[in-house]
């Protein structure tokens, strides 16, 4: 390199503008590094200190926690005295405490932690795959840490969160060095060392000389020091208890109309509703009926990894869950003192886009007795006849096969069946998607491995279908019905959703008696025969037929 680009590196204005500058709090900043390069070695280490310790830490740039100097506390006693301790748990006896560990193990790969309060405060979730650290929101997740090979980096709002609650800094060291191939006289470097103190920060940059051969390193500086991350003050950390919590808000919905069409909306606040012990005498109920468009739940179905929709059921992880009466075909209904009490004011506003004046109908027969007369009541619903059945054919195949005549998915294809459901539109894109986790389900899942060994060993018949057909026959069992099922929902699938649509489609869809009807209602007829094939299944196996 040229004398003029090493005398800027070993000045490390670069790095120091870097390391002192001012951060956003949404801005990911990097609490450990250690990156050695060919003209440079960088090496960055946190350390948590007391308030009153601040002073004294600014007053000398060297590090006042080294990587690896805790030991777990042993507590000795003698003559039953204790004694002082021999080892301070991962830290020192003044209360230097490190936010990253470094672990190293005999013959593994070693690894980074963060502190483990800090994980817990924040309820961070570990993505192993990325390895990165994320806080779940009910409609998002943000990023709050980054662990690579030679840094990690977390989120300045968490940080100073956790110091909030610790009443403690972090101390960001820092030691930084540039080496040059030329002399400091040729960099005109000689007597440049300087020093730096103020109120959160400290640092000093010196030069030398090694005084090598031409053709090795001959000068270097060190930019040594420590910033100081303040927490915030308490009372604005965010957590409960700091500060007077936030009022919860509530949406208004549509609980009905008047007799000249006008609709009539309330809020969901609960202390607002009447109930059946004289509160709010002259408001609805607590158990108003609030509908909605179906289509309110698609949102949930295209993320089944984070939310699940079951048998009367909305749920978002362990975060929330509301009670539905989703036995309709076309539309949803939730107590209007639910909607208020069990979602968060997002997700009231989400569902108030799909909210509609109630109509002839009010909640199911099934929903009815489950909610007012606590009678446990099985669902007729399809989609969720098909969930039933689906379970109990595995149930069946266990206790009577001692194997699975339909494959469980994998965890990545699992999502097949918690998506199953009724067409919520007539969309080609939303009968495609649903025919593929159908054909998956009931098709691809065929366990012919152990189907084949039903069938005489010198069978050559190739197709989960056919040696499916093929074993009905032979053991003389009547299922022509349900194998004409199967292979027209895999013409179907063919011919609509694995390939591009062509003449073929319609004709397959004029061939099957489908061409004059909805595809929701195709789609209906097919969950239909689904569960008749499920039924069949569990009948055959629960006889020992397949024996």
């Amino acid at each position: 390199m040229s004398i003029e680009i090493d005398r800027k590196r070993l000045l490390q204005n670069s790095n120091l503008a870097v390391l002192t500058k001012k951060f956003s709090t949404e801005e990911l900043i990097s609490v450990y590094l250690s990156n050695k390069g060919k003209n440079c070695d960088y090496t960055i280490f946190p350390a948590i200190i007391p308030l009153k310790k601040a002073k004294q830490v600014l007053s000398d740039q060297g590090w006042d926690f080294l990587e690896g100097r805790g030991k777990p506390g042993i507590i000795v006693y003698h003559e039953g005295k204790q004694e002082k301790p021999r080892y301070y748990r991962y830290g020192n006896n003044d209360g230097f405490e490190p936010f990253v560990l470094t672990r190293n193990f005999r013959n593994k790969k070693g690894c980074f932690e963060l502190c483990e309060e800090f994980r817990l405060l924040h309820n961070l979730y570990h993505d192993i795959d990325s390895n990165t650290y994320l806080k779940l929101f009910d409609n998002h997740e943000e990023i709050i840490a980054t662990i690579k090979e030679n840094e990690v980096k977390v989120r300045l709002k968490e940080i100073q969160q956790f110091l909030a609650i610790k009443r403690k800094y972090l101390s960001i060291q820092f030691d930084f060095r540039e080496h040059s191939l030329h002399p400091l006289e040729d960099l005109n470097l000689v007597g440049c060392d300087r020093e730096h103190v103020e109120t959160l920060a400290s640092w000093i940059i010196g030069f030398a000389d090694y005084g090598g051969a031409a053709d090795e390193d001959r000068a270097f500086s060190r930019l040594l020091g420590k910033r100081l991350i303040a927490p915030l003050p308490f009372t604005e950390s965010g957590f409960v208890g700091a500060a007077p919590e936030r009022p919860k808000r509530y949406v208004d919905f549509i609980i009905g109309t008047t007799p000249e069409r006008q609709e009539v909306i309330y809020t969901s606040n609960p202390g607002c509703l009447a109930d059946f012990f004289g509160a709010n005498p002259d408001a609805p109920n607590y158990l108003t009926p609030v509908h909605f468009n179906k289509e309110v739940l698609e949102k949930y179905y295209q993320r089944p990894s984070k939310y699940k929709v079951e048998d009367g059921l909305l749920c978002c992880g362990n975060d929330w869950a509301l009670q539905i009466d989703n036995h309709f075909d076309d539309k949803v209904i939730a107590w209007l003192g639910d909607l208020g009490r069990d979602l968060p004011y997002d997700e009231q506003m989400f569902w108030r886009a799909y909210n509609i004046s109630p109509g002839a109908n009010k909640i199911s027969n099934i929903f009815f007795k489950r909610q007012l007369l606590a009678q446990p009541t099985d669902s007729t619903n399809i989609e969720h006849l098909f969930q039933d059945r689906y379970a109990k054919l595995r149930k069946v195949c266990e206790e009577h096969l001692s194997w699975q005549i339909l494959l469980p998915l994998n965890q990545d294809d699992s999502y097949h069946i918690d998506c199953v459901r009724t067409s919520l539109t007539n969309e080609q894109k939303e009968f495609d998607e649903q025919l593929l986790s159908l054909t998956k389900i009931l098709i691809d899942s065929l366990n012919e491995k152990q189907i084949s060994q039903l069938l005489p060993s010198s069978s050559d018949i190739v197709g989960g279908i056919n040696k499916l057909e093929a074993v009905f026959t032979l053991k003389k069992i009547e299922g022509a019905e349900q194998i004409d099922f199967l292979r027209k929902l895999q013409k179907l699938r063919s011919k609509s959703a694995a390939h591009r649509k062509s003449q073929e489609y319609r004709k397959t869809i004029k061939d099957l008696s489908y061409h004059q009807m909805p595809l929701k209602e195709v789609y209906s007829d097919l969950l239909q025969q689904a569960v008749a094939f499920f039924c069949f299944l569990i009948h055959i196996i629960e006889n020992k037929q397949l024996q």
